[in-house]
């Protein structure tokens, strides 16, 4: 609509110009025809000649004026000839009322498919006549309505853009604002046209609008915070310009929410944190890699297990990073590493007690597992996440080794059954044999050649006996003589005793610490190890020259060191007397290190196998552990644990042999053995002895019952059918408090006495024992 006003506007004012020019050519021709001439007259005309459009004078019948002129009547006359009827009547009625009426007019026309625009003006000086100009507005008419539809689309496009779009003034005053800007706001156009912008900004030092006092040109970007109608903060981004129109300044603005996005991006940033926080604080190690293969990031777990600084690692190939295994130390090639390949074909990779390698060359094994990483489908890389598995293969190890313990343990244990069981059988016949043979040779003269073979028969009877003893000791139930011993002179004694017997190019070295408490144990079992492992050591050696030492000290151990190291019995925390029995010879390797203590192993072209075996026993029973290091070509070191004896322990004085027994004494002898029963008979009758005798537990309660008053000592069977030991002698301390029992076993002293240490037995005879040991132990007991 503009557009045409202005054209409008345009055209009255050349009208009035072209009438202006007609009136001053009529006043000049009236001086011309007074005989006046004048070059303005020739001025006027040419002037009247420059206007474009044609222009004529019309009276009020709409004919055409004689006494004027114009640039081209003749051409005006042609378009009004081209009019049509109805048009040609409408323009002479146009110009006769604006002839009359003495006020301008204007008549638009359709000639020839051309808009002609008559522009009517009544002459000043003329009562009936009228200047007519006639415009073609075609072109400007066309430019007028592009530009009116183009200014409508542009406010359609306004009026729909998802943008906020708005115009204020000088004043910050709201011009104009699309629906855009009303929704994001919350206010009506009508509402917002009534406010300043300033009316909806927010006070907060975050918010920094535009400079644009005193509205500075030029374009402004800037990040806004508004308050909503509803009192709720939006977050905007705004772009403004500042315009002139006419003499004053506009600001055009466009602004977008972006409230959403920035809580979005708060919240993804938010997350961002959240992820390295738990990146940071993760226990195991977090690393990415990217499609070339290479670190992207890094959390500091893996750093540290690593050795490296986080960035350090960053930009690392991570196949540089692997290690091929313990045989190939080389680092792991792009290829063969498992990573990349998960890398490279978007795959799950996991591995098992892998090598990586450390910043100091160091390796470390550690179980992984590697994930792609996927954006939008496209596979981008993937990460890595490791364990260190140090502490758990040490945790395995442990595990196994107290496994093996464990299970040497329980063979020892029924291996352990299965020899005592043998040797309690052994030792009833060795019983038997030896009683007899040396009541014989107490019948016979010293001189008779039957006690050479008697005593041949005592001497093999002896030697199956040790043998005995030796099973008795490997299952750990062989401490016959126990006493108070000091562990340094058993030593001192045993190395007088092999010095002799080892090859001079073995050398013996002693360092025994002095004031070591005592130890309760059987002396002869203890020089049966001490012989053992300066036997084995010196043999060890073989032809080279060595040594063999032997240290005894004071230690004081710790739960920990006694369960990784010792085997034989759990022991507590604490005190012990430490002997410690090395060599400087071959050695052994690990497979002969686990099974020395089998029975029946050896290494040797000649010996039985049951030395370490008895050696591990004979520790047992005296409550003690054991441990061997050992390696190939390094030697082997024998550590064995006693603990100290009570501190009221002293050395006992040797006892005086019995040769008589009490006249009147009373022996009630209950076994469940006939042999045994007929030769203690004979051997205590031999002394002087009354002697009942008692087939099994049931029978010699019922004896003892009936003869209780009489009976001195009773010989007591602790391994009988049906009526154990144990019932009858607590049977027999029932019927009479006071009575002196002296248990028999072919089991250990220690672990008969250690069930019955408070049952108020009298003492304790082994089997198999002599004549001589019986009276002796008899007589302790009476």
């Amino acid at each position: 609509m503009f557009p045409i006003v202005l054209l409008i506007l345009l055209n009255v004012a050349v009208l009035g110009v072209i009438v202006l020019v007609l009136l001053e050519l009529r006043r000049l021709r009236a001086v011309r025809k007074s005989g006046v001439e004048s070059r303005q007259i020739q001025q006027l005309k040419d002037l009247l000649s420059a206007i474009p459009d044609p222009v004529i004078v019309l009276d009020s019948k709409g004919r055409r004026a004689k006494n004027h002129s114009g640039n081209d009547h003749g051409e005006a006359a042609a378009l009004l000839d081209k009019l049509p009827e109805p048009e040609h009547a409408a323009l002479h009625e146009k110009v006769a009322v604006a002839i009359k009426q003495r006020q301008p007019g204007s008549q638009r026309m359709l000639v020839d498919g051309r808009s002609i625009m008559a522009q009517i003006v009544p002459l000043p000086n003329a009562q009936d006549e009228a200047a007519v100009w006639l415009r073609d507005c075609t072109d400007q008419e066309v430019s007028a309505t592009r530009a009116g539809k183009l200014a409508m689309r542009n406010r359609a496009i306004l009026r729909s853009a998802m943008d906020g779009f708005f115009v204020v003034d000088e004043n910050y005053r709201f011009v104009e604002v699309n629906d855009s800007f009303c929704r994001m706001t919350g206010y009506s156009p009508d509402e917002l046209l009534q406010m300043k912008i300033t009316d909806l900004e927010v006070k907060e030092p975050a918010n920094r609008r535009a400079d644009v006092s005193p509205m500075r040109t030029g374009l402004h970007q800037f990040a806004t915070a508004h308050r909503h109608r509803d009192g709720h903060i939006i977050r905007l981004e705004t772009s403004v310009i500042v315009l002139r129109d006419d003499d004053r300044k506009i600001l055009v603005g466009f602004a977008r929410d972006v409230t959403e996005r920035l809580r979005d991006q708060e919240r993804l940033e938010q997350l961002s944190r959240q992820n390295k926080q738990i990146l940071d604080c993760a226990a195991e190690g977090i690393y990415g890699v990217d499609l070339d293969g290479r670190i992207s990031f890094a959390n500091p777990a893996a750093a540290r297990m690593l050795g490296w600084e986080v960035h350090e690692l960053i930009g690392m190939c991570a196949h540089d990073l692997m290690r091929r295994g313990q045989a190939q130390p080389a680092p792991m090639l792009a290829e063969d590493c498992p990573i990349c390949e998960a890398v490279r074909g978007g795959i799950v990779r996991q591995g098992v007690d892998a090598l990586f390698r450390r910043k100091d060359g160091t390796e470390l094994t550690v179980d992984f597992i590697s994930s792609p990483i996927r954006q939008h489908g496209q596979l981008t890389g993937a990460v890595v996440v490791f364990r260190d598995t140090s502490e758990r293969k040490r945790a395995e190890n442990e595990r196994r080794q107290l496994e093996a313990r464990i299970q040497q343990s329980q063979k020892l244990e029924s291996l352990g059954m299965l020899a005592g069981g043998l040797a309690h059988d052994f030792n009833n016949l060795l019983l038997a044999v030896l009683c007899n043979a040396s009541l014989a040779m107490e019948r016979l003269p010293p001189d008779s050649e039957a006690c050479a073979f008697l005593n041949k028969i005592i001497k093999s009877g002896r030697r199956a006996s040790e043998l005995t003893r030796q099973m008795l000791a490997y299952a750990g139930r062989a401490r016959y003589d126990v006493q108070p011993l000091e562990l340094n002179a058993l030593v001192e004694e045993m190395v007088d005793l092999v010095g002799a017997a080892l090859p001079k190019q073995v050398k013996v070295e002693l360092q025994l610490a002095p004031g070591l408490p005592l130890v309760e144990g059987d002396a002869s079992q203890l020089q049966q190890i001490l012989m053992n492992l300066f036997m084995n050591g010196a043999e060890s050696l073989g032809s080279q020259p060595g040594t063999v030492s032997a240290r005894t000290s004071l230690r004081t151990l710790s739960a920990a060191e006694l369960a990784a190291d010792y085997i034989g019995n759990s022991l507590a925390p604490g005190d012990y007397v430490c002997l410690e029995v090395a060599d400087t010879g071959c050695g052994m390797s690990p497979a002969v290190l686990a099974r020395i203590f089998d029975p029946f192993f050896t290494t040797k072209a000649t010996g039985r196998g049951l030395g370490l075996s008895a050696l591990l026993g004979i520790v047992r029973s005296h409550g003690g552990a054991v441990r061997v290091i050992s390696a190939p070509g390094q030697g082997t070191t024998f550590t064995l644990l006693f603990p100290p004896a009570a501190a009221d322990a002293g050395l006992r004085p040797p006892r005086e042999p019995v040769t008589e027994l009490p006249a009147g004494a009373t022996i009630l002898v209950i076994d469940d053995e006939e042999d045994i029963r007929e030769v203690v008979q004979a051997v205590l009758e031999s002394r002087g002895a009354r002697v009942l005798l008692a087939k099994d537990g049931a029978a010699g309660i019922e004896q003892f019952r009936r003869c209780a008053a009489d009976i001195s000592v009773v010989l007591l069977d602790m391994t009988m059918p049906g009526i154990g030991g144990e019932a009858v002698l607590e049977e027999i301390l029932a019927i009479r408090s006071d009575a002196r029992v002296l248990l028999s076993s072919g089991f250990g002293e220690e672990e008969t006495l250690a069930r019955l240490r408070d049952s108020g037995a009298a003492g304790f005879v082994p089997k198999p024992y002599t004549a001589q040991v019986l009276v002796d132990r008899i007589g302790a007991a009476l």
